[in-house]
Protein backbone atom coordinates (compact mmCIF):
# COMPACT_ATOMS: atom_id res chain seq x y z
CA UNK A 1 0.00 0.00 0.00
CA UNK A 2 1.28 3.65 -0.91
CA UNK A 3 1.37 6.02 1.83
CA UNK A 4 3.02 8.75 -0.02
CA UNK A 5 2.12 10.41 -3.59
CA UNK A 6 5.34 11.71 -5.36
CA UNK A 7 5.32 12.41 -8.64
CA UNK A 8 7.13 10.83 -11.66
CA UNK A 9 9.13 14.08 -12.38
CA UNK A 10 13.00 13.13 -11.30
CA UNK A 11 14.01 14.54 -8.41
CA UNK A 12 16.62 16.51 -9.76
CA UNK A 13 13.95 18.93 -11.32
CA UNK A 14 13.10 19.95 -8.23
CA UNK A 15 15.94 20.96 -7.27
CA UNK A 16 17.01 22.66 -10.54
CA UNK A 17 13.45 24.52 -10.46
CA UNK A 18 14.17 25.17 -6.14
CA UNK A 19 17.67 26.95 -7.25
CA UNK A 20 16.42 29.01 -9.81
CA UNK A 21 13.65 30.23 -7.96
CA UNK A 22 15.92 31.34 -4.83
CA UNK A 23 18.18 32.43 -7.32
CA UNK A 24 15.09 35.23 -8.78
CA UNK A 25 14.10 35.94 -4.87
CA UNK A 26 17.39 36.97 -3.80
CA UNK A 27 18.25 38.69 -7.09
CA UNK A 28 15.46 41.04 -5.95
CA UNK A 29 17.85 42.66 -3.65
CA UNK A 30 20.11 43.49 -6.05
CA UNK A 31 17.94 45.10 -8.38
CA UNK A 32 16.66 47.42 -5.94
CA UNK A 33 20.06 48.37 -5.39
CA UNK A 34 20.03 49.72 -8.68
CA UNK A 35 17.30 52.09 -7.87
CA UNK A 36 17.75 53.07 -4.27
CA UNK A 37 20.95 52.69 -1.69
CA UNK A 38 19.18 49.68 0.15
CA UNK A 39 22.09 49.20 2.64
CA UNK A 40 21.65 52.50 3.75
CA UNK A 41 17.79 52.36 3.86
CA UNK A 42 17.42 49.01 5.95
CA UNK A 43 20.32 49.76 8.17
CA UNK A 44 21.47 53.15 8.38
CA UNK A 45 17.80 54.71 8.24
CA UNK A 46 16.04 52.03 9.34
CA UNK A 47 13.15 52.68 6.78
CA UNK A 48 10.47 50.51 7.59
CA UNK A 49 8.69 51.35 4.58
CA UNK A 50 10.97 50.28 2.02
CA UNK A 51 11.22 47.09 4.14
CA UNK A 52 7.19 46.48 3.84
CA UNK A 53 7.49 47.00 0.02
CA UNK A 54 10.97 45.17 -0.81
CA UNK A 55 8.63 42.29 1.37
CA UNK A 56 5.66 42.73 -0.54
CA UNK A 57 7.89 42.34 -3.81
CA UNK A 58 9.81 38.71 -2.48
CA UNK A 59 6.09 37.40 -1.79
CA UNK A 60 4.71 38.74 -5.55
CA UNK A 61 7.39 37.06 -7.16
CA UNK A 62 7.07 34.45 -4.95
CA UNK A 63 3.62 33.91 -5.99
CA UNK A 64 4.53 34.35 -9.38
CA UNK A 65 7.26 31.61 -9.23
CA UNK A 66 4.78 29.37 -7.69
CA UNK A 67 2.54 29.77 -10.78
CA UNK A 68 5.54 29.38 -13.58
CA UNK A 69 6.74 26.10 -11.41
CA UNK A 70 3.27 24.32 -11.41
CA UNK A 71 1.85 21.89 -13.96
CA UNK A 72 3.61 18.74 -16.20
CA UNK A 73 7.43 19.34 -16.06
CA UNK A 74 9.52 19.93 -19.70
CA UNK A 75 10.35 16.94 -21.78
CA UNK A 76 14.63 17.78 -20.86
CA UNK A 77 16.00 19.19 -17.92
CA UNK A 78 17.61 22.15 -19.72
CA UNK A 79 14.33 23.09 -20.95
CA UNK A 80 12.74 22.61 -17.56
CA UNK A 81 15.74 25.31 -16.42
CA UNK A 82 15.03 27.47 -19.48
CA UNK A 83 10.76 27.76 -19.02
CA UNK A 84 11.74 28.25 -15.05
CA UNK A 85 13.97 31.12 -16.06
CA UNK A 86 11.68 32.76 -19.07
CA UNK A 87 8.87 32.83 -16.45
CA UNK A 88 10.63 34.04 -13.42
CA UNK A 89 12.53 37.51 -15.69
CA UNK A 90 9.20 37.35 -16.65
CA UNK A 91 7.57 37.52 -13.65
CA UNK A 92 10.17 40.27 -12.66
CA UNK A 93 9.82 42.31 -15.15
CA UNK A 94 6.11 42.57 -14.94
CA UNK A 95 6.43 43.22 -10.73
CA UNK A 96 8.18 46.16 -11.71
CA UNK A 97 5.50 47.33 -14.66
CA UNK A 98 3.12 47.10 -11.91
CA UNK A 99 4.60 49.16 -9.87
CA UNK A 100 4.58 51.83 -12.02
CA UNK A 101 1.32 51.48 -13.08
CA UNK A 102 -0.02 51.83 -9.89
CA UNK A 103 2.15 55.05 -9.63
CA UNK A 104 -0.21 55.76 -12.72
CA UNK A 105 -3.01 55.28 -11.10
CA UNK A 106 -2.90 57.55 -8.18
CA UNK A 107 -1.45 60.66 -10.29
CA UNK A 108 -1.13 63.13 -7.59
CA UNK A 109 1.55 60.94 -5.77
CA UNK A 110 3.99 59.01 -6.10
CA UNK A 111 4.53 56.18 -4.44
CA UNK A 112 7.90 55.02 -4.72
CA UNK A 113 9.35 58.82 -3.30
CA UNK A 114 7.16 58.13 -1.08
CA UNK A 115 8.21 55.20 0.64
CA UNK A 116 11.88 56.42 0.19
CA UNK A 117 11.10 59.02 2.82
CA UNK A 118 9.46 56.65 5.04
CA UNK A 119 5.49 56.96 4.39
CA UNK A 120 4.63 53.56 5.69
CA UNK A 121 1.00 54.30 4.48
CA UNK A 122 2.68 54.05 0.94
CA UNK A 123 4.53 51.03 1.36
CA UNK A 124 1.39 49.17 3.00
CA UNK A 125 -0.69 50.14 -0.54
CA UNK A 126 2.63 49.23 -2.28
CA UNK A 127 2.61 46.00 -1.10
CA UNK A 128 -0.78 45.40 -0.99
CA UNK A 129 -1.01 45.69 -5.08
CA UNK A 130 2.07 43.75 -5.44
CA UNK A 131 0.93 40.75 -4.01
CA UNK A 132 -2.53 41.05 -5.29
CA UNK A 133 -1.76 41.28 -9.01
CA UNK A 134 0.63 38.64 -8.14
CA UNK A 135 -1.84 36.31 -7.41
CA UNK A 136 -4.08 37.13 -10.66
CA UNK A 137 -1.07 36.30 -12.39
CA UNK A 138 -0.56 33.11 -10.32
CA UNK A 139 -3.75 32.09 -11.19
CA UNK A 140 -3.37 32.62 -14.90
CA UNK A 141 -0.36 30.61 -14.85
CA UNK A 142 -2.36 27.85 -13.42
CA UNK A 143 -4.99 28.35 -15.95
CA UNK A 144 -2.83 28.36 -19.16
CA UNK A 145 -2.17 25.05 -19.60
CA UNK A 146 0.46 25.49 -22.20
CA UNK A 147 4.05 25.80 -21.80
CA UNK A 148 5.05 27.04 -25.07
CA UNK A 149 5.80 30.83 -26.36
CA UNK A 150 2.07 30.57 -26.83
CA UNK A 151 1.34 30.06 -23.11
CA UNK A 152 3.36 32.78 -22.72
CA UNK A 153 1.79 35.36 -24.44
CA UNK A 154 -1.51 33.91 -23.12
CA UNK A 155 0.04 35.04 -19.57
CA UNK A 156 1.02 38.57 -20.30
CA UNK A 157 -2.39 38.56 -21.77
CA UNK A 158 -3.79 37.32 -18.72
CA UNK A 159 -1.33 40.38 -16.90
CA UNK A 160 -2.96 43.17 -19.34
CA UNK A 161 -6.46 42.03 -18.08
CA UNK A 162 -5.16 42.17 -14.74
CA UNK A 163 -3.76 45.49 -15.05
CA UNK A 164 -6.64 47.05 -16.08
CA UNK A 165 -9.11 45.32 -13.43
CA UNK A 166 -6.61 46.74 -11.05
CA UNK A 167 -6.82 50.00 -12.46
CA UNK A 168 -10.36 50.10 -12.53
CA UNK A 169 -10.47 49.48 -8.64
CA UNK A 170 -8.62 51.97 -7.84
CA UNK A 171 -10.75 54.32 -9.22
CA UNK A 172 -13.95 52.91 -7.83
CA UNK A 173 -11.87 53.46 -4.38
CA UNK A 174 -10.85 56.68 -4.92
CA UNK A 175 -14.35 57.88 -6.66
CA UNK A 176 -15.80 56.07 -3.28
CA UNK A 177 -13.66 57.84 -1.07
CA UNK A 178 -14.29 61.41 -2.83
CA UNK A 179 -17.89 60.95 -2.21
CA UNK A 180 -18.03 59.49 1.16
CA UNK A 181 -15.46 61.87 2.52
CA UNK A 182 -14.13 65.57 2.25
CA UNK A 183 -10.42 64.60 1.91
CA UNK A 184 -8.81 62.82 -1.27
CA UNK A 185 -7.37 59.33 -0.77
CA UNK A 186 -4.42 59.82 -2.49
CA UNK A 187 -3.91 62.77 -0.04
CA UNK A 188 -4.55 60.51 3.06
CA UNK A 189 -1.96 58.27 1.60
CA UNK A 190 0.63 61.09 1.41
CA UNK A 191 0.11 62.60 4.65
CA UNK A 192 0.75 58.55 6.13
CA UNK A 193 -2.79 57.53 7.07
CA UNK A 194 -1.86 53.67 8.13
CA UNK A 195 -5.69 52.92 8.98
CA UNK A 196 -6.69 53.86 5.11
CA UNK A 197 -3.41 52.09 3.53
CA UNK A 198 -4.72 49.13 5.64
CA UNK A 199 -7.87 49.25 4.52
CA UNK A 200 -7.40 49.84 0.81
CA UNK A 201 -4.33 46.79 0.58
CA UNK A 202 -6.69 44.42 2.25
CA UNK A 203 -9.67 45.03 -0.36
CA UNK A 204 -6.93 44.90 -3.23
CA UNK A 205 -6.40 41.20 -1.76
CA UNK A 206 -9.54 40.05 -1.16
CA UNK A 207 -10.47 41.07 -4.44
CA UNK A 208 -7.39 39.44 -6.19
CA UNK A 209 -8.26 36.57 -4.38
CA UNK A 210 -12.13 36.29 -5.31
CA UNK A 211 -10.73 37.17 -9.15
CA UNK A 212 -8.29 34.62 -9.41
CA UNK A 213 -11.61 32.12 -9.16
CA UNK A 214 -12.10 32.79 -12.79
CA UNK A 215 -9.26 30.58 -13.19
CA UNK A 216 -11.18 27.23 -12.01
CA UNK A 217 -14.26 28.54 -13.27
CA UNK A 218 -13.00 29.41 -17.16
CA UNK A 219 -12.13 26.58 -19.11
CA UNK A 220 -8.82 27.50 -20.66
CA UNK A 221 -9.26 27.68 -24.60
CA UNK A 222 -6.17 30.11 -26.62
CA UNK A 223 -9.33 31.66 -28.05
CA UNK A 224 -9.95 35.37 -27.84
CA UNK A 225 -13.78 34.52 -26.86
CA UNK A 226 -12.59 32.80 -23.99
CA UNK A 227 -10.46 35.14 -22.75
CA UNK A 228 -13.19 37.63 -22.76
CA UNK A 229 -15.36 35.37 -20.96
CA UNK A 230 -12.66 35.18 -18.15
CA UNK A 231 -12.34 39.32 -17.87
CA UNK A 232 -16.04 39.75 -17.69
CA UNK A 233 -16.31 36.58 -14.95
CA UNK A 234 -13.43 38.32 -13.08
CA UNK A 235 -15.62 41.71 -13.07
CA UNK A 236 -18.69 39.73 -11.77
CA UNK A 237 -16.27 38.47 -9.13
CA UNK A 238 -15.23 41.97 -8.32
CA UNK A 239 -18.43 43.53 -7.92
CA UNK A 240 -19.90 40.30 -5.85
CA UNK A 241 -16.92 40.03 -3.37
CA UNK A 242 -16.98 44.19 -2.87
CA UNK A 243 -20.90 44.05 -2.63
CA UNK A 244 -20.62 41.02 -0.05
CA UNK A 245 -18.26 42.64 1.94
CA UNK A 246 -20.24 45.40 2.34
CA UNK A 247 -23.00 43.63 4.06
CA UNK A 248 -20.81 42.04 6.24
CA UNK A 249 -18.90 45.41 7.05
CA UNK A 250 -22.30 46.89 8.05
CA UNK A 251 -24.14 43.89 10.03
CA UNK A 252 -20.48 43.25 12.08
CA UNK A 253 -19.77 46.95 12.76
CA UNK A 254 -23.45 48.94 12.43
CA UNK A 255 -23.01 50.40 15.54
CA UNK A 256 -19.22 52.19 14.84
CA UNK A 257 -18.82 55.17 12.70
CA UNK A 258 -16.27 53.23 10.43
CA UNK A 259 -15.25 56.12 7.85
CA UNK A 260 -14.80 58.60 10.73
CA UNK A 261 -13.00 56.22 12.80
CA UNK A 262 -10.53 55.31 9.73
CA UNK A 263 -10.33 58.59 8.09
CA UNK A 264 -10.12 61.37 10.55
CA UNK A 265 -8.88 59.29 13.95
CA UNK A 266 -6.76 57.19 11.93
CA UNK A 267 -8.30 53.87 13.90
CA UNK A 268 -6.04 51.02 12.56
CA UNK A 269 -7.61 48.66 14.28
CA UNK A 270 -10.72 49.35 12.42
CA UNK A 271 -8.94 50.18 9.04
CA UNK A 272 -7.55 46.59 10.07
CA UNK A 273 -10.62 44.85 10.61
CA UNK A 274 -12.18 46.09 7.51
CA UNK A 275 -9.38 44.86 5.64
CA UNK A 276 -9.85 41.34 7.25
CA UNK A 277 -13.33 41.58 6.56
CA UNK A 278 -12.55 41.71 2.57
CA UNK A 279 -9.99 39.08 2.36
CA UNK A 280 -12.33 36.60 4.39
CA UNK A 281 -14.75 37.36 1.87
CA UNK A 282 -12.24 36.84 -0.91
CA UNK A 283 -11.06 33.48 1.13
CA UNK A 284 -14.61 31.88 1.25
CA UNK A 285 -14.95 32.93 -2.66
CA UNK A 286 -12.05 30.75 -3.38
CA UNK A 287 -13.02 27.68 -1.04
CA UNK A 288 -16.85 27.75 -2.15
CA UNK A 289 -15.90 28.21 -6.43
CA UNK A 290 -12.28 27.44 -6.39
Amino acid sequence: MDYLHWPQTPFYYYLVDFALMLLMVVAIRWLGNRFIALDKQLAEEDNFAVGIALSGAMIGLALMLMGASSGQAAPSLGAEALYMTLYGLLGMGLMALTRKIFDISLPKISIQKEIQQHNVAAALVDAGNTIAVAMIIRAVMLWVDDDSAWGLLWVLAGFVASQGLMYLITHYRRWLFCRRHDHDLQQQIQNGNIAVAIRFAGHRLGVALAITVTSNLVVYQPTAWIFMVWIALALALFIAQTGVSFVIRWLFLSHIDVNNEIVNQQNIALGTLQAAIYFTVGLLFVGLLG
